[in-house]
């Protein structure tokens, strides 16, 4: 992913993440994902309604605090190994 063009991971975070990962992770994992997917389209749009805006910022929130949760329980409950990396 390091030599992707900015519209190249666009396109895979927009389009291609969500029907392809879904195969392999859990729903709850996906609706996570979504969360991020969702505010990112919104954010990309050509004009951005207050609303939107304030809906983009909810959905990050969101993902931000389920990705701190995430993060703690690897950190807490994973091998020596995977906590190194976080």
């Amino acid at each position: 992913m390091s030599y992707w063009k900015a519209s190249e991971f666009r396109s895979w975070l927009l389009y291609f993440t969500i029907p392809i990962l879904k195969s392999f992770l859990p729903p709850e994992y996906i609706h996570h994902l979504a969360l991020l997917v969702c505010a990112v389209h919104i954010l990309l749009s050509d004009s951005v309604s207050s609303a939107k805006l304030d809906t983009a910022d909810r959905l990050l929130k969101t993902f931000y605090n389920l990705h701190v949760v995430c993060v703690c329980v690897l950190a807490n409950y994973s091998p020596v190994y995977i906590r190194s990396l976080i």
